[in-house]
């Protein structure tokens, strides 16, 4: 009895966090690996399991409070390590959580509807990202460039995630929700 209660216990207070950044490590070595393997072609990827996890995850994980909390120090790592902008993510991932929590209350909830938000939020992410660090002169690319070369073959790359990814945590967040 003793051991199902620490199991219980565990699963509802730091399955998520860990979940989470085991993604995030998983988003920086895939995005490493993707650089590498391009080579010279005219376009680049960008993996965002992170921000394909966290919507995914608002939608199913009944456990608001640890969610917003881990998007906050997963944000803060994200800025971190992988970002140049400070505190962008660490607001951003937050956002991301509450308004996908706020508009799933207004689609009925399957599948493809759940996919197809996540690719939403993704384009949300990428242009708000793009326009910050043009706002900091940190990004130069036009926007045709942007749109072309980097944006529309990172949506079909995150856009395969999605899907794959979708099934997992469906399953994972009714894990930690029973």
């Amino acid at each position: 009895m003793k051991i199902q209660a620490m199991s219980n216990y565990f699963r509802r207070r730091f399955a998520l966090p860990i979940l989470l950044i085991l993604i995030l490590l998983l988003d920086g070595s895939l995005q490493v690996m993707l650089l590498k393997n391009l080579g010279e072609v005219n376009y680049s990827m960008t993996s965002s399991l992170t921000i394909i996890a966290l919507t995914i995850l608002s939608i199913y994980c009944q456990r608001v409070n640890l969610l917003y909390l881990s998007a906050i120090v997963i944000g803060f790592i994200f800025d971190t390590y992988y970002s140049r902008v400070l505190g962008v993510n660490l607001f951003i991932m937050p956002l991301i959580c509450f308004a996908t929590r706020y508009f799933a209350q207004h689609f009925r909830i399957n599948f493809y509807s759940v996919w197809f938000w996540t690719m939403i939020v993704y384009l949300t992410y990428g242009h708000l990202i793009y326009f910050i660090f043009s706002i900091f002169n940190l990004e130069k690319p036009q926007y045709g460039i942007f749109l072309f070369q980097h944006l529309l073959p990172s949506l079909l790359f995150n856009g395969l995630m999605a899907f794959i990814l979708n099934y997992c945590l469906e399953r994972f967040a009714e894990w930690i929700n029973k």
